[in-house]
Parts: C-alpha cells; structure tokens; sequence
C-alpha cells in the first residue's frame, strides 16, 4: 500500500512539473473591424483596392461592388506570440496568438512543442516560426459624409494541426487571436 502511495505522489510531482500552462493575450489591440476613410470618391477607392489584391497576390473570394465588398479567398498571414510585456515579438506580423508554456519555455498556442526538442534553448524557440494560419480578409467601402470608409477585419482564421490517426495535417479554427492592424494600416494608406 505504501509503495502505491509513493508512485501515485512521484507521478503527481513528475506530472505538474512538465504541465502546460495557456498564456493568454495580455497586450491592447484595437476592436475590430478597423475603421479608416478617405477624401477619395468611392470609385478610386474601390479601384485601388481591387488593384491592392492583385498587387499582394490575394484571391478574390467574394467580390460585389454594388456593396463595396471585397472578400479574399484564404490567405497566408503572419502570426507571432507575445513577449512577457504582451507586446508582439514580430512586430510586423498580422496577428497575435495565444501562448503555452512547457517545461518553462513559451511557445505560440500555433506551434507544437515537440518541432524543437525537449533541449531547446530559447533562442531556438524564439526563432521557430509558427505552424502557418490562414484567414480571409473582408473589405468593405461605403459613401459617409466624411468621404469614403473603409471597414477591414478578418475572418476565418484557421491553422494546421498534424492529426495522428489520419497521418496528415487538419485545419484547426482559431477563435483567440488579435489583429497587430498592420495589415489594416498599410491597406488604408494604399487604398486612401
């Protein structure tokens, strides 16, 4: 009886020191949709940003001009995690995503552990770039009294996740994201 008592504690101490633990988004972003107008006419709004998609490469999902909607079909975006002050380690990245901890070490929620090893120092964490996440963007334009706005946010964000059963890698939806709205911004200031 002693020794099972003494297994069941020594697998609780080995269990909770490898336990993994959320870390969730600390930083401030905006609410989303983002927001931007222009001085320009709905037609040369429109027009830039038809030409915008064509110029980054980004398939038209959906597409009424009689709604000013624009919709791209799934796109790449670049994703980071936070640092300890809850600011994006990439700067420049589209999003930010939650983080875990494992054995003491931070890794994007996107990200399995096991790409680096048990032994991985966290520089090489720090530079493993996260499981790619997908999303679509959705644009639209409307007449204001203030010129044109432009309403941008993102939809149907997902990622890869490697399923062991199936041997292949699954989508995963992603419901904990931010947007960084640098995406956003460099729209607004081709578009305006």
């Amino acid at each position: 009886m002693k020794l099972v008592i003494k297994i069941l504690v020594l697998t609780l101490c080995i269990t909770s020191c490898t336990a993994t633990k959320t870390i969730p988004l600390q930083g401030n972003y905006p609410t989303t949709p983002m927001i931007f107008t222009s001085e320009k006419s709905f037609d040369k709004v429109w027009d830039n940003l038809v030409d915008v998609f064509a110029q980054k490469g980004l398939s038209i999902k959906i597409i009424d001009r009689s709604s000013g909607l624009i919709v791209s079909g799934k796109a790449l975006l670049s994703a980071t995690m936070e640092d300890k002050n809850g600011k994006p380690k990439n700067p420049d990245a589209f999003i930010a995503v939650p983080s875990y901890s494992h054995d003491g070490k931070r890794y994007p929620m996107t990200s399995p552990s096991s790409s680096v090893g048990p032994y991985a120092t966290q520089k090489q964490i720090d530079a493993i770039n996260a499981t790619p996440v997908y999303g679509e963007w959705n644009v639209r334009i409307k007449t204001s009294n203030a010129g044109t706005s432009i309403n941008v946010n993102i939809l149907n964000v997902t990622y890869d996740v490697y399923n062991l059963t199936m041997k292949t890698n699954v989508e995963s939806p992603l419901f904990t994201f931010k947007s960084t709205v640098v995406f956003e911004k460099q729209l607004a200031d081709i578009i305006k």
